[in-house]
């Protein structure tokens, strides 16, 4: 017996040996705390949610043992202050403006390489320690760039690395050599948004969070009541990177009404005043609208139904920016009532300063399939990027709002303090409904991807995507589909979707 447990012993500690070593994987638990640091030069707005994101995800792979509680953090070097020692491997982040680490670790061509409005990941060994560069163009980027990294990069590299460890989540941060790789992403739209009525989030600080991991830099809050919470709503968005347009009706409710005796001056009057009162005061981005469009109406209140738009929306909003100047207005419009002769000509007379959302612009993505997939029409939301300088597209081809059972709030309301149990109930309840629509982008996200190319080839270029998507994460492939098309179609649409798989995985 006493042989027997030798002998085991012997080959218990043989397997550890080896596990420890194989394929140049080191153990982590000898140096108590990892061998990582984090250099970093702001703790400010997305760069300090870009530290936070780290601390977390690397952190329980490496910082924790399974039989000890001692509660070991991720250390972070502010450059220019007190340098941590004993760690061999280190992760630089920021914007090379204000990170001199960062820019002597580039070098001077290598700090031309980083976008103004993306990022640039680069992976090395140098001088018997591992580095990882994470510069980003704004603080946004930045964030989005650490969310990159360990969504994509990371398990992309595991993959290179010798053993069947390499398919183990934290393998690349217990590797004696990392691969050498760089990664440069540039957005292709400047504006990548997420439509939702407000009140259905449960929980906006996840919500945002999950914005910023697909990259979504705009939320559009859709209320028909105040927010009493709305300042710490937008601060909490501003510091994931994500700008909040609230929206509320200019005339919505009379788009399925006869509307005779709509007295457009009234109108105009009652939401000039709403605003001032209601909306100004939430602080914000700006504001985003929806208006008497959705209807296939030719007419109302006796007139062309786009021609009244035109004329109602270009005055109100004058009034708008006659008392605020600055404020940023975004029309969502419904194609369903514009394709008509006559239609879009009267929309191209939209006062320039405003941005427009158009919903209704075809087949699939437009809507979602259902079983009745129609391509999008590609030549009509050609025809409508030249008529004004901001054109956007609605999307809604996700999960939505289950508007069989709505109803709209009471009275003004907390947004997104649900509750973490409530969340639970409404995260499983849209979960097994996730799949008829990952199944879509499966079969018709190749048509997806060349029509946002063709969008994409001409003179005037989509100024903003909109996903009218589900409001509680984690998001689905179908999401995550979006997103990524939303950022660009350089690559190939197998590769967009194979990353858009890989951001669906829980965050080791």
């Amino acid at each position: 017996m006493m042989d027997r447990l030798v002998c085991t012993a012997i080959t218990l500690m043989l397997c550890c040996a080896v596990q420890a070593d194989y394929g140049g994987i080191r153990n982590n638990n000898p140096a108590r705390g990892g061998t990582w640091k984090v250099v970093y030069s702001s703790a400010e707005g997305p760069e300090g949610r870009a530290l936070e994101i780290l601390t977390e995800r690397v952190g329980q792979h490496l910082l924790r043992d399974s039989y000890r509680a001692t509660a070991l953090m991720l250390p972070l070097e502010k450059v220019g202050g007190v340098t941590v020692q004993g760690k061999r491997d280190k992760i630089v982040i920021g914007t090379p403006a204000k990170n001199v680490t960062l820019r002597e670790l580039l070098g001077a061509d290598g700090v031309k390489t980083v976008p103004s409005s993306g990022y640039l990941i680069k992976t090395f060994h140098d001088k018997g320690g591992n580095v990882v560069l994470i510069a980003g163009g704004t603080p946004s980027a930045v964030l989005w760039g650490v969310f990159d990294f360990l969504d994509v990069v990371v398990p992309t590299l595991e993959t290179r690395l010798a053993g069947q460890h390499s398919r183990f989540a934290g393998t690349f941060f217990r590797a004696a050599k990392i691969p050498s790789h760089t990664f440069t992403a540039v957005p292709e739209t400047p504006v990548r948004t997420v439509w939702s009525w407000g009140f259905v989030l449960d929980d906006y600080r996840s919500a945002f969070r999950a914005m910023a991991r697909a990259r979504i830099n705009r939320a559009i809050l859709w209320n028909n009541r105040p927010v009493v919470n709305a300042r710490d709503v937008v601060e909490c968005a501003h510091s994931w990177g994500v700008e909040v347009y609230w929206g509320f009706s200019w005339g919505w409710t009379f788009s399925d009404m006869e509307a005779k005796d709509l007295d457009f001056v009234k109108l105009s009057d009652g939401i000039l005043e709403q605003w001032r009162t209601m909306w100004k005061p939430m602080g914000g981005d700006g504001i985003y609208f929806q208006s008497f469009t959705e209807s296939t109406r030719a007419t109302i209140a006796g007139r062309s139904l786009p021609e009244a738009v035109t004329e109602f929306v270009n005055t109100t909003a004058r009034r708008i920016h006659d008392e605020s100047p600055a404020t940023k207005i975004v029309f969502g419009l419904h194609a369903s009532s514009i394709k008509r002769p006559g239609g879009t000509e009267a929309v191209a007379k939209v006062d320039p300063s405003l941005e427009i959302l158009w919903e209704d612009c075809g087949g699939f993505p437009f809507g979602d399939g259902q079983g009745r997939v129609s391509a999008p029409d590609t030549a009509f939301c050609q025809k409508v990027l030249a008529l004004t300088p901001s054109v956007g597209f609605l999307w809604k081809a996700q999960l939505r709002i289950d508007w069989s059972d709505f109803v709209s709030p009471a009275g003004p309301f907390m947004l997104g303090c649900a509750g973490s149990k409530l969340l639970a109930r409404d995260v499983e309840n849209a979960a097994y409904r996730h799949p008829s629509l990952d199944e879509d982008w499966i079969l018709n996200g190749r048509t997806v991807w060349k029509h946002v190319r063709e969008l994409r080839s001409g003179e005037r270029r989509p100024f903003e995507f909109t996903a009218t998507a589900e409001y509680n994460p984690p998001y689905s492939f179908a999401t995550h589909c979006q997103a990524e098309l939303f950022w660009s179609t350089a690559d190939s649409w197998e590769e967009i979707a194979k990353r858009a798989r890989m951001r669906t995985r829980p965050e080791w």
